[in-house]
């Protein structure tokens, strides 16, 4: 949340990146997750990947954020490549949740609708 609120009002442009796709996952979601998993010691061992559901570019992500906060901060986005220089990172790196939504017989959250719960709930 700090890094969210933080001067978001005060800072007029940022360059953000527009071609890595991902899903962001509102750490509430995931808390709620792993109790479930801790309280009922329903899994079996392995990796159990977790993410909100839906893909976004951080850019799209960023101006979603001003937009549902009302905030008028400017966003330009900017390539990995020009972001990074040559430190390779991946352009798409959504995790696949089919294993644990299947053990788990949950559904999750779309990430627009935890980012509107995250920000209403830290009162931006």
């Amino acid at each position: 949340d700090f890094c969210l609120s933080r001067g978001l009002g005060d800072v007029y442009k940022r360059q953000v990146i527009n071609d890595q796709i991902s899903s962001p996952t509102y750490a509430l979601d995931l808390a709620e997750v792993i109790m479930i998993i801790v309280s009922n010691q329903i899994l079996g061992y392995g990796v159990y990947h977790y993410s909100n559901e839906g893909e976004i570019s951080w850019y799209d992500f960023a101006k979603e954020i001003f937009n549902q906060s009302k905030f008028n901060t400017k966003i330009t986005p900017i390539s990995t490549e020009k972001y990074f220089g040559n430190a390779k990172r991946p352009l798409y790196s959504l995790l696949d949740n089919k294993k644990i939504k299947e053990h788990l017989e949950i559904e999750l959250n779309l990430w627009k609708v935890s980012l509107t719960q995250n920000l209403k709930r830290i009162a931006l």
